[in-house]
């Protein structure tokens, strides 16, 4: 799960050593750290909106005795 959290997002997209991960963070004048923390809670909450999506959508089916893959 630790690959999952925003530090993660961050070190993938900055290619950060661990040490200078957690000062990035917390700074804002660095442009490149805070577009990422943005964009890593964009695609965070779409992820969660698709997700709960096709939970729903499955859970409809499963009702009906129908279980699409």
């Amino acid at each position: 799960m630790n690959r999952l959290t925003f530090k993660g997002i961050l070190k993938s997209m900055d290619d950060l050593p661990k040490t200078d991960i957690s000062p990035n963070v917390v700074k804002v004048e660095n442009p490149n750290s805070f577009f990422a923390l943005i964009s890593g809670a964009f695609l965070f909450l779409m992820l969660i909106i698709i997700l709960k999506g096709f939970i729903v959508s499955t859970g409809c089916c499963v009702r009906r005795k129908r279980i699409y893959i």
